[in-house]
Formats: C-alpha cells, structure tokens, sequence
C-alpha cells in the first residue's frame, strides 16, 4: 500500500494533510484507516479513506506529523516528517511492499 499527500494550509496558523492510499499496482484502496500522529504537538486523529482511496485532516496544528494506513490484508505502511502548516505544500509519499494476507 502507499500513501501520497499534500500538507496545505486553509488559514493561518492551521493546516491539513491530505492524500490518497494505493496498492501495488496503483488501485485506489478505499476503506484504510489513516491516521496522523505527531506527539510533539498532542494530536492523533483516524479517518479512513474513501471510494476513491482519497482522505484529509483538515485544521490541524502547525507540526511534523507521521501518517500510517492500515487495513486488513495489507502490510502497514508509515510516512514520518510530513509537513502541517499554514499557508505551506509539502508533498509526501510512502510506499510498502504490500500484498495480500493469505
């Protein structure tokens, strides 16, 4: 599984990642839970990915955040140093040797 994403900010002194989970193959994965950590700042939040394997935390503190997805059937996957802040883009991609559970 892999995870690319952009960190926006929608306002000052707030901002978002976002991003989209894939397979191997490039096949959107919709149902992985994601989840952005950052315990310098005291947030972890966990949303799952969409139909398309697109998700967003909006409104997140300015920060160095760690992105993780799971879901069954996948190795899990982590992209750490992704950029929160406002009014910044950093782009981020994280790519696992995922396969199927047997």
């Amino acid at each position: 599984m892999s995870t690319a994403g952009t960190a926006a900010g929608p306002r000052a002194g707030a901002g978002s990642i976002a991003g989209t989970v894939k397979d191997a193959s490039g096949g959107a994965v919709p149902g992985a839970t994601v989840t952005v950590a950052s315990p310098d700042e005291g947030v972890e939040q966990a949303g799952q990915s969409n139909a398309q394997g697109a998700f967003v935390f909006p409104l997140l503190p300015p920060g160095t955040y760690t992105v993780s997805v799971e879901l069954s059937g996948f190795k899990k996957t982590a992209k750490s140093n992704v950029i929160s802040a406002g009014r910044r883009r950093a782009s981020t991609s994280a790519t696992s040797s995922s396969r199927w559970a047997t």
